[in-house]
């Protein structure tokens, strides 16, 4: 049995600087601010920017799982798929 190569029909991921960000009503930033003005005083700084990925990856997520709400950040990110997911 021969081997098939599958690597012409593979389509490569796009670069994350090529990525297109989707349209979003709510500012990540602002949503960083606001997070950081309840817990920052509280929290580890990655814990609070966590916090405030995932409140903006809800927001834009149409089911609430683990994995859509990553996936839905990293679009407003401009991110990968996998890298929204483990943010």
């Amino acid at each position: 049995m021969s081997k098939v190569d599958r690597s012409q029909n593979a389509t490569p991921h796009p670069p994350t600087a090529t990525r297109k960000r989707r349209e979003t009503k709510i500012d990540p930033k602002r949503v960083g601010s606001f997070v950081n003005e309840i817990f920052g005083p509280t929290e580890h700084a990655k814990r609070v920017q966590s916090l405030a990925n995932a409140v903006v990856g809800i927001t834009h997520a149409a089911v609430l799982g683990i994995h859509a709400i990553g996936q839905a950040y990293a679009q407003i990110a401009g991110i990968t798929g996998k890298s929204g997911v483990k943010q």
